[in-house]
């Protein structure tokens, strides 16, 4: 498929590019600015694993903050404890040598989680 691809004119390469973004900018709309930037990245540095692990581990220490944050104005006692195993559970996403796709996936889900717990703060 990539060989096809490759060998088409430069005006249907470009066409079939603008197609995939448009296609997955329309199914990624609902991702908040953390959320695409990490994409971004992930995209970006995928052959450069050192940036993208120095970036990784530097927004896994701001998630944690974020996070160790919203712990103190929850009264629920099973959320916190629930909230207190998320905030220990980041440091199994920083250090090693390899970001897998499980590290990416994890900090996505951080950030939702994140986003979930600002909505609920705001309303309250």
């Amino acid at each position: 498929m990539l060989e096809s691809y490759q060998t088409q004119d430069t005006d249907v390469r470009l066409l079939t590019y603008q197609l995939l973004v448009d296609k997955f900018n329309k199914k990624y709309t609902n991702l908040n600015e953390a959320q695409k930037n990490l994409l971004r990245e992930y995209i970006n540095n995928l052959s450069n694993t050192n940036s993208l692990r120095e970036f990784i581990d530097s927004e896994v220490t701001k998630v944690k903050s974020k996070l160790k944050s919203h712990l103190t104005r929850i009264d629920d006692k099973i959320t916190k404890i629930k909230l207190s195993e998320a905030i220990k559970h980041t440091d199994t996403s920083i250090g090693g040598k390899l970001v897998k796709d499980s590290h990416v996936v994890a900090l996505m889900r951080y950030y939702e989680l994140i986003k979930e717990l600002d909505n609920v703060h705001q309303n309250n």
